[in-house]
Formats: C-alpha cells, sequence, structure tokens
C-alpha cells in the first residue's frame, strides 16, 4: 500500500515527459521533486518486419535430429501445414512433415505432445550472405493431443 500511495503522490503533480527511441523506446517522467519512473519497450515483431501472415502448424509430438545442426546434439520439431476454414473446421490435407529449424516465440515443446498452433509467420529480411528467413511467434494453441506411445 506504501508503493501505491508513493505512486500516486509522484503521477498527481504535473510530470515533465522525455522520449527517446532508439534502440528501444523509452519513456522516463520527472516529478517536481525529482522523483524519477523509467519506462523501456520492446519492438514487437509488427514494429520491426510488418504485417505478419497468420498460418497454422501441426507439431509432431517427437522432435528429430536437425538435418544440418549448428551443434551436434541439436533438435528440431516436426511441422507440417494445417489449414482452416472461416468456419474453423480442418480443410485440405495436410502438407508434409518437415524439420524446423528455428524457434516458435512463445511455445515450448514437449516430447510425446502433439500440437496445432495458429501461429503469425513473419519475413526477416536477408541477413548479410544469408537468405531470407521465416519468424514464428505463437498466437494460441488450437489443439493438444499426448501421442499413444
Amino acid at each position: 500500500m506504501q508503493a501505491d500511495s508513493a505512486l500516486s503522490n509522484l503521477l498527481a503533480k504535473p510530470l515533465q515527459v522525455e522520449m527517446s527511441g532508439r534502440p528501444s523506446a523509452q519513456l522516463q517522467l520527472v516529478s517536481p521533486g525529482n522523483g524519477t519512473l523509467n519506462f523501456t519497450g520492446e519492438p514487437t515483431p509488427e514494429s520491426l518486419y510488418g504485417a505478419g501472415t497468420t498460418v497454422f502448424l501441426e507439431i509432431a509430438a517427437q522432435s528429430v535430429a536437425c538435418p544440418s545442426p549448428p551443434s551436434p546434439h541439436t533438435r528440431c520439431l516436426l511441422y507440417r501445414e494445417r489449414h482452416y476454414d472461416d468456419k474453423g473446421l480442418p480443410v485440405g490435407t495436410p502438407g508434409e512433415w518437415k524439420p524446423l529449424t528455428v524457434n516458435i516465440e512463445g511455445f515450448t515443446h514437449r516430447e510425446g505432445e502433439r500440437n496445432v498452433l495458429r501461429v503469425k509467420q513473419f519475413q526477416v529480411p536477408v541477413s548479410a550472405g544469408g537468405a531470407p528467413s521465416n519468424l514464428y511467434v505463437l498466437d494460441m494453441v488450437v489443439e493438444s493431443e499426448i501421442a499413444k506411445p
């Protein structure tokens, strides 16, 4: 309650506002008594790469050895694309299983659990000497199932 009261007192008076935008957005509020509040923002994928595309990925229950791993014991998720109609019902045949060599931000895979995920897919610009790649950010888990052994 003391912290709440101190914050309320700080915000009750006119504040000096300072903003900067690089490398991340920062906001500083300074009270007449020189009390300060600092806020630092984190860029979203949308602010970095533009609008993403919503896609559905089915993640297999078991991970596999990556085809070209950065280290000898790196594991990759197996995934395939899924498609749904405007009522949320599955349509078409799922794509073929492929290894996913990048992480899905916000998702933690558990061995033995199959998931269908709705993710935002962003096209990441070409890095020096590399090809464009995709960034996936979890939007929601559509379904989960414990695989039968």
